[in-house]
């Protein structure tokens, strides 16, 4: 049959192919003449069949593809069903906790069933804490569980005004979070954001800066520039430079976060507002209260009508706007508005929290400026006994630099200015300044001198530097120093 072939490339070529393969067939031996493989009638039938094997062909390519996508869709939808139930079960884990063994331990038969002492009236703070004591032993192998609820724990005493006992809880969250869901998880970043607020809090701007600009470059690249916790940590980072005095770094970011809140969530919402105080703060401390003023006078406004005259916020902005107000010299308008946030600090925060302490500082300073020392000295003192370093070192200063003799007192001058030292670990040249002049009160010229050249030492700026000289001179020519 492949002398009769009709494809010429099946026939034989020659006459001499034809009497090999006969001669083959003779000695028993495999011959070329075999009858069409399946490969090659598939590939003539496609050849005279080609519209209905193309479309054939288009059909089962979209079938695998169809396939293919329904099977991947299949398994992310299995896998974020799956996660939505263990963030459901996290959270109601959370909820759980908080609720019976936190807020249900103000129940005092509960309290002595939980192995602990009864005390009738027991602070959130002691409830926290105790409830803390359990975490390990409730969420045993439990990873994600425990880093919610020590995540909540550790935000939680920050802003009661405990940041150093809040950061162990938030680390040990930051860890769990890094270990189980990766570094760049928004859990992960959330945590290391939240990390790093009470670290500023605590003046330990070392720690808080690093963890601030690691997250913010983080979420950049996981979540976007304008995603909403890119830009919270971007104002985070830019008000942990202002505190730390970096001016320079803090101004264009603060701005930078202001235009990105405006355009993202309008320019009345909450954290818009918020932006808009920060950056006032900002332009106060680098010295441009021509544009600090009506901002924080703007902001104050605006924030009065959106949260209401006795939000936190709101309160908080009243405080900052008493400072400008006092660095513009405009005390008329300072000491008013100071009276009342103290006022209505006390009233919605209590007369020991941080923020009231705060007011009840800058009150202490205006009455001072004002010349009103007899109600400044106990709003001075009332602060300091609570130990908050501005507190500490404004009551020392005083305490060693009046001009009034009467209200002079070196030796708790340094008792006070000691205590903030401690607090900052040696690390701020103008709370060191403090403790030199109060050691010149107490007559302890020597320590003067000295704990004055380590201020100066710490200062980077020459005409800062340059301030201070002439105090240092009059420690070594044992003078005391008078404002």
């Amino acid at each position: 049959m492949k002398t009769l072939e009709k494809d010429r490339s099946r026939r034989y070529d020659t006459a001499n192919g034809l009497a090999a393969d006969i001669l083959r067939h003779l000695n028993n031996e495999p011959v070329m003449a075999c009858p069409p493989s399946r490969v090659y009638r598939l590939r003539k039938m496609v050849r005279r069949n080609k519209l209905a094997f193309a479309a054939g062909g288009a059909v089962a390519v979209s079938l695998v593809i169809g396939l293919t996508l329904s099977t991947v869709l299949f398994f992310r939808e299995r896998a974020a069903c799956k996660q939505a139930n263990e963030a459901a079960a996290i959270a109601q884990a959370t909820s759980d906790f908080l609720t019976i063994d936190v807020l249900g331990n103000a129940d005092t038969s509960l309290q002595a069933q939980s192995g602990f002492t009864p005390v009738p009236n027991l602070t959130v703070r002691e409830a926290l804490d105790r409830a803390a004591e359990r975490i390990g032993d409730r969420f045993k192998n439990q990873p994600l569980y425990e880093a919610s609820v020590r995540f909540q724990i550790g935000g939680s005493l920050a802003r009661a005004g405990e940041p150093e006992r809040g950061i162990a809880h938030l680390q040990r969250a930051l860890d769990l979070f890094r270990a189980k869901l990766g570094p760049n998880h928004p859990n992960t970043l959330l945590t290391m954001d939240s990390l790093a607020d009470p670290y500023q809090s605590a003046s330990k701007f070392n720690q808080a800066l690093p963890l601030f600009e690691e997250t913010l470059n983080r979420q950049k690249a996981k979540l976007g520039p304008t995603n909403y916790y890119t830009v919270n940590t971007m104002g985070n980072l830019a008000r942990c430079y202002r505190f730390a005095g970096k001016l320079d770094q803090a101004l264009p970011l603060s701005e930078e976060t202001l235009k990105l809140r405006q355009a993202i969530l309008g320019p009345n919402d909450r954290e818009t507002l918020l932006a808009m105080c920060d950056l006032a703060d900002t332009y106060r401390r680098a010295g441009k209260l021509d544009q600090a003023l009506p901002l924080h006078e703007e902001a104050l406004k605006l924030t009065k009508t959106k949260l209401g005259p006795y939000d936190e916020e709101t309160l908080r902005m009243m405080g900052n706007l008493v400072i400008t107000y006092k660095q513009a010299g405009k005390l008329d308008q300072a000491l008013p508005l100071a009276e009342e946030t103290l006022k209505l600090m006390k009233a919605k925060l209590g007369p020991d929290h941080p923020e009231t302490l705060l007011s009840m500082l800058n009150l202490a300073l205006n009455y001072k400026q004002t010349g009103k020392l007899d109600q400044a000295l106990p709003l001075f003192r009332a602060a300091a006994e609570k130990d908050g370093v501005e507190a500490l070192n404004h009551f020392a200063w005083l305490l060693a630099t009046c001009s009034d003799s009467a209200l002079r007192d070196g030796r708790s001058a340094v008792g006070y200015a000691e205590k903030a030292v401690a607090k900052t670990q040696r690390k701020d040249p103008g709370i060191l300044e403090t403790l030199a002049a109060a050691y010149a009160e107490a007559g302890e010229f020597v320590k003067a001198a000295n704990v004055q050249r380590e201020a100066i030492s710490l200062i980077q700026d020459e005409k800062a530097k340059n301030d201070l000289t002439p105090r240092l001179k009059l420690y070594e020519s044992k003078t005391p120093f008078r404002e």
